[in-house]
């Protein structure tokens, strides 16, 4: 786990190659340091929650140039057993996606271990926050 921000956590999964990024409530200079990549040419990174409690975005970030996903929580309270779940299994079918990793019933070990190792990510920043070790 590395602080990159005030906000924003990153994670490497070590035998994937995708990062994590998980952020609470980010502030728009801290997303403008990253790009989503969904579209050519890639755009500067602005979250809609749109009333989400959480939000994953296949992102790059500008500084290393790495690419991975990012969850953006609105608030603390948003890290929680259903929406990590939920956003865990995002991040999770994102990276099998990019690895050509095939999931189904005979195949499900690799999707499980990340959406596992992505809901520890998520419980490992809110305890940061919660012992007080928001700021860098």
């Amino acid at each position: 786990m590395k602080k990159i921000s005030e906000n924003i956590w990153e994670f490497d999964p070590q035998v994937y190659p995708q990062l994590l990024w998980v952020a609470v409530n980010p502030t728009d200079e801290e997303q403008k340091a990253f790009t989503t990549i969904y579209n050519e040419p890639e755009e500067d990174l602005k979250a809609d929650l749109n009333g989400c409690h959480g939000v994953v975005y296949r992102v790059r970030f500008k500084e290393s140039r790495r690419t991975g996903n990012m969850i953006i929580f609105s608030s603390l309270e948003c890290i929680n057993f259903s929406n990590v779940a939920h956003e865990s299994s995002h991040v999770a079918m994102e990276i099998c996606s990019y690895c050509g990793i095939k999931t189904h019933y005979d195949n499900q070990e690799p999707i499980s271990y990340l959406i596992g190792w992505v809901a520890k990510c998520c419980e490992k920043v809110k305890k940061e926050i919660e012992n007080g070790n928001r700021t860098m």
